[in-house]
């Protein structure tokens, strides 16, 4: 049985491989809460007919929707986040292969229009935005291939400017190889927040609440009965208490993890 779990933890440790990251992929982050009485309704607007306009703009790569899933975090877990009125319904997220396709795709005309008809279709009170924000691409494992993605775990994390690499450093030899040996992982994504001007909005209501994870990890998973396991586990425990040991060499709140949610995806465009 020993050698059964070494051969299987050195075959964990060859699928471990980080992607080569050859441009700045750019995500837009888009939090939305509809009112329970329209809910419906937009959700099936916004799939139906608003982004098939946006995916028209052939800077976008995809885009994704996707449905919050609450209970599956243990409330034990350390760092465990939720800003004040809590996280959205539905998360957006725009895929670019680049920063500058972003930015372009804010100035797109196909894409003003689709946002102004919005406002046409609309009242401010029928929605709520409560996250919009955009990441660059860091760095990206790949764990194990040829899964369905079936859930995506988000962890946040806001440390100041002058300890992000210290940060990143633990997080990629400590937290990713820990992680990694959990067979419910399927690939993790590590984004740095990028101020870009919006220059498109909805009429919407903005609540942005809380404070903007200034490095963002994106986990994905097979789904919720995987994501229980994996979250569990004594990869995640282990990981826990590496982190806890890390943190506790600096300033009390020095790392605040800000995010911790999960969302199951409803539907993706892709070009």
């Amino acid at each position: 049985m020993r050698h059964a779990r070494a051969r299987e933890s050195s075959r964990d440790n060859r699928l471990l491989k980080e992607k080569s990251v050859k441009e700045k992929k750019t995500l837009k982050l888009i939090g939305l809460e509809p009112r329970p009485e329209v809910d419906r309704d937009f959700i099936d607007w916004y799939m139906k007919e608003h982004l098939p306009v946006l995916m028209k703009s052939r800077e976008v790569l995809s885009i994704s929707v996707n449905q919050i899933m609450t209970g599956l975090s243990d409330p034990s877990h350390p760092g465990l986040a939720e800003p004040e009125g809590g996280y959205a319904k539905y998360l957006s997220i725009f895929e670019f292969n680049s920063i500058d396709g972003c930015k372009t795709f804010q100035g797109n005309s196909q894409a003003i229009d689709a946002f102004d008809k919005a406002k046409d279709d609309w009242k401010p009170s029928d929605v709520i935005v409560k996250f919009h924000e955009h990441y660059t691409l860091d760095k990206a494992w790949e764990i194990r291939s040829k899964r369905n993605v079936g859930l995506l775990h988000f962890v946040g994390v806001d440390v100041p400017d002058e300890l992000k690499d210290a940060m990143k450093f633990f997080h990629e030899k400590n937290t990713v190889p820990t992680l990694s040996r959990n067979r419910n992982l399927i690939s993790i994504e590590r984004y740095d927040i990028v101020d870009l001007p919006t220059t498109q909005s909805y009429s919407f209501a903005l609540q942005k609440a809380g404070t903007r994870p200034k490095i963002l990890n994106i986990y994905r998973l097979g789904g919720i009965s995987q994501f229980k396991s994996y979250e569990n586990s004594k990869e995640m425990h282990l990981n826990s208490q590496n982190f806890t040991r890390f943190a506790s060499s600096y300033l009390p709140n020095t790392f605040k993890v800000v995010m911790r949610i999960q969302y199951l995806p409803l539907k993706t465009f892709r070009r």
